[in-house]
């Protein structure tokens, strides 16, 4: 039930969801910090990563470590964006699309 409640409530309220989670993100995000911030990221990129099969380290924490920075270059990698292991604005806006376009979010 929580599972269903959860994805109900992201494909309803999207848009609040996201100005929420998008309104306390300050970039660069890289390895060493921590915070609410870094587990919705350390999130972003498990999903986006094992929906495609990618085999990583990134643990659902709240901790930037060397895993998350590893995630990080194979997802900019995969985004044709110059690989730095850092999330910047470039980096997350596409991640936020690419999940979008798994889940079958609609804007």
């Amino acid at each position: 039930f929580v599972i269903l409640y959860d994805e109900f409530k992201l494909t309803t309220d999207k848009r609040e969801i996201r100005e929420k989670q998008d309104s306390f993100i300050t970039f660069p995000v890289s390895r060493g910090m921590s915070g609410e911030e870094i587990e919705y990221t350390n999130n972003l990129i498990i999903d986006i990563l094992d929906y495609y099969g990618h085999h990583h380290s990134v643990r659902k924490s709240s901790y930037f470590s060397e895993a998350t920075e590893e995630g990080v270059i194979i997802l900019q990698e995969l985004f044709n964006i110059t690989p730095t292991g850092e999330i910047d604005e470039i980096t997350y806006e596409r991640m936020l699309i690419e999940r979008d376009s798994i889940f079958n979010f609609k804007t």
